[in-house]
């Protein structure tokens, strides 16, 4: 008992040990550390997760789009208008994020940047959207 307590303290310690050295580094080591735990180089590291939300909220979107002709309230609310531009802000940021992956030049980080802008566009707009349904804002 004595033995497994005394192996769990020193790991404590040097974990402890690990951070505190992490924490006293420059930023530029630090990234760097980062980058490499997380085996991602220092570009693109946005771009992947934007292409991946992106298209799923696009799905969504177009879920809501196909609801509200099904149901014929696509001419008698707002919701509609505020969903297609959503659907175009995701789309947007889908082509400019796989462009950004698939780049390797310096634009990479340019496409990133805009993908993400307009990823975050996007994500307001549906958050519209979605109070206008939660608030019953029909008309």
């Amino acid at each position: 008992m004595q033995n497994y307590y005394f192996e769990k303290q020193i790991f404590i310690t040097n974990k402890v040990n690990v951070i505190n050295a992490f924490l006293t580094c420059s930023n530029d080591w630090s990234a760097n550390f980062v980058t490499q735990l997380n085996g991602m180089p220092e570009n693109n590291n946005k771009a992947p997760h934007i292409l991946n939300t992106s298209a799923n909220l696009l799905g969504i979107c177009f879920l809501v789009l196909t609801s509200l002709k099904v149901l014929k309230l696509s001419g008698t609310t707002f919701i509609d208008e505020c969903t297609s531009v959503a659907t175009i802000l995701f789309m947007t940021s889908s082509i400019l994020s796989f462009l950004s992956i698939r780049s390797k030049s310096e634009k990479s980080n340019k496409y990133e940047n805009v993908a993400d802008i307009i990823f975050l566009t996007g994500l307001i707009c549906l958050f519209v959207t979605i109070m206008m349904v939660t608030f019953n804002f029909m008309k």
